[in-house]
């Protein structure tokens, strides 16, 4: 892929907050190679097909700072090896890796170099069949800082940019109790990573459960879920982090009046605890209709 102006990046993923992130360079292999290695060993053999990539652009602008009262020219030469693995032959295993990294050398309005990594990692597995599941994914990216400053990507202009990694770990159950109903019940571990101190890391744990009617029930159908989740928000360096708490609890019932129509209403309580706000807790309930 020929990186040129106007490049978006995608942000990366990574575990508990710690007070000194790691590179994302580092962090981007390591999280690649962990998804690999996981999937792979969750389910015997598993084929990958390994491609290398090479590729390189040389841009030129007559406005390298994306300035309304400044322009300025500027050539912008890049190279980014890189490679995809993906897993074949295996119904049980799926998973993608794609990884690059850029050097960057700016000339004329701005003379500088820069080294970007990106990466889009993503794999899901049956561990237990019909039973044990796992999903993850890794990313990291360069991404705008603030919508008042340049919207040029990361080459051709790093000045609004920041890297930014984002993870999510999710091992979880499904089964089915007869015809009767499906039960589920998911952890997630995520989180994000900002470079340059451009926001504030995040470490997330998450629990959701829910039971849901089976075929079973023909006119009627029925759940009941339950969700809750943890965060923690810290500045790199920073000795003090702030926590946000958000649960949820209801109860959905549906009937079928017709093949083609059917209502439904939902009943439940919700409990926010937001950053630097008082907990606010309170019921809810909803009601309408389906029609196909």
């Amino acid at each position: 892929m020929v990186v040129m102006a106007n490049n978006a990046g995608r942000p990366p993923l990574r575990p508990r907050i710690n007070t000194q992130a790691p590179s994302p360079g580092a962090f981007s292999v390591l999280m690649a190679a962990l998804i690999a290695s996981s999937l792979c060993q969750s389910a015997g053999a598993v084929d990958w097909n390994f491609t290398p990539t090479l590729n390189s652009s040389a841009t030129f602008t007559d406005n390298v700072k994306q300035s309304a009262n400044n322009r300025e020219n500027g050539l912008i030469l890049s190279v980014t090896p890189g490679f995809t693995l993906v897993s074949e032959g295996s119904r049980r295993v799926q998973a993608t890796v794609g990884y690059g990294v850029s050097g960057v050398a700016r000339f004329g309005g701005e003379r500088s170099t820069d080294v970007n990594h990106n990466l889009n990692a993503t794999g899901k597995a049956e561990l237990v069949e019909d039973f044990l599941f796992l999903d993850g994914t890794a990313r990291i990216s360069q991404e705008l800082i603030s919508l008042l400053g340049s919207p040029a990507d990361a080459n051709t202009n790093s000045s609004n940019r920041a890297t930014v990694g984002t993870y999510s770990f999710s091992p979880y159950i499904k089964k089915r109790l007869s015809n009767f109903a499906i039960a589920q019940a998911r952890y997630t571990h995520s989180g994000a990573i900002f470079g340059d101190n451009a926001g504030s890391n995040i470490d997330a744990n998450a629990l959701t459960a829910s039971l849901q009617s089976g075929t079973r029930f023909n006119d009627i159908d029925w759940s009941l879920d339950y969700s809750i989740r943890e965060a923690e928000y810290a500045r790199n360096g920073a000795t003090n982090a702030s926590n946000s708490t958000f649960e949820s609890t209801s109860a959905t019932l549906g009937y079928a009046l017709s093949r083609k129509f059917r209502v439904f209403g939902t009943v439940g309580r919700d409990s926010n605890d937001f950053i630097n706000a008082s907990q606010s807790n309170g019921n809810f309930y909803t009601a309408g209709f389906g029609w196909s």
